[in-house]
């Protein structure tokens, strides 16, 4: 782990059936309710080298962003069990946040004194890395994940597709189309976290949302073809010697309805929401007039 601590590191900074009972009649118990994420990642941790404790955290946290796999080429290192977008929704970050803290702990149950000075690199590095995460939970509500151009969620997800997302196979093309129609969900996971923002005090600067409204508007109101993520998939695969002329044509009927049924009503619910914020939003840019504002900029 000398060599490649460091690395990952990179990686992360960057998720009744029926029939007979056999049981006289009676109804069968109910089943167990399913493990968490937080209850499985603390049986895996246990009895680990600390070698073993740094592959088997560093893969659990990598996967909560399936996005920042793709982006780091990094979906073969680390398999994703079902297509996936990143999980925007407030329990799901909660969620990783509390996984952060779990490794944090566990990283200090192993004796740092005992490694040689490399160890002790690895593991400082690591620890501050996972401390760093940990102390930004009570900042999550300070970001502004609709607005600042590569920032923001919009562009970034269509930056995913269109500029990073492979399309080297046919399976890769299935992907792509399987993941487009994701971005409705995620978007409203976004209005979610806009929502919980107001709650707390907190609405985009109007200079950035008016940016972001400008932003989302040709998307909002465009066709199913004359978008960047129909025209992405066609110019990667058109004479592509993997996807047949057939599947190509397949594979763009979809993408044409999803865009047409979800994702410009997604981009168009969002900018609706940003408009319905835009005359609470303050004029004044920056962290600072916000409750933690100070304390914001005081941990950044």
């Amino acid at each position: 782990m000398k060599k490649s601590l460091v690395a990952v590191l990179c990686v992360l900074v960057v998720a009744a059936c029926g029939g007979s009972s056999g049981n006289g009649g009676q109804e069968p118990p109910p089943p167990p309710p399913p493990s968490s994420a937080i209850d499985d990642f603390e049986i895996a941790l246990q009895g680990l080298t600390l070698g073993e404790f740094y592959e088997t955290s560093i893969a659990t946290l990598a996967q909560r962003s399936p996005e920042g796999l793709i982006w780091r080429s990094l979906q073969d290192v680390y398999p994703q069990t079902a297509v996936a977008l990143d999980n925007l929704s407030d329990g799901y970050r909660r969620e990783t946040f509390e996984l952060y803290s779990m490794a944090l702990d566990a990283l200090r149950g192993y004796d740092r004194s005992i490694l040689d000075a490399d160890g002790q690199l690895n593991y400082d590095l690591y620890e501050w890395y996972l401390q760093d995460t940990v102390d930004r939970r009570q900042f999550m509500y300070h970001d502004f994940p609709a607005t600042y151009g590569i920032f923001g969620v919009p562009r970034s997800t269509e930056q995913l597709f269109t500029e990073v997302h492979p399309l080297d196979s046919f399976e890769d093309a299935q992907r792509y189309v399987a993941r487009l129609a994701l971005i409705e969900a995620k978007f409203q996971q976004l209005e979610d976290h806009l929502d919980l923002q107001v709650q707390r005090g907190i609405v985009e600067p109007a200079l950035t949302m008016q940016v972001a409204i400008n932003q989302l508007a040709p998307i909002a109101t465009t066709n199913g073809i004359d978008n960047p993520y129909y025209q992405a998939l066609a110019e990667k695969t058109g004479g592509h010697p993997e996807i047949s002329s057939s599947q190509r044509s397949a594979l763009l009927d979809q993408v044409s309805d999803t865009f047409n049924n979800s994702i410009r009503p997604a981009y168009q619910g969002l900018r609706a929401k940003l408009q319905s914020l835009l005359s609470s939003a303050p004029a004044q840019i920056g962290v600072g007039q916000y409750p933690d504002g100070a304390a914001y900029y005081d941990f950044t």
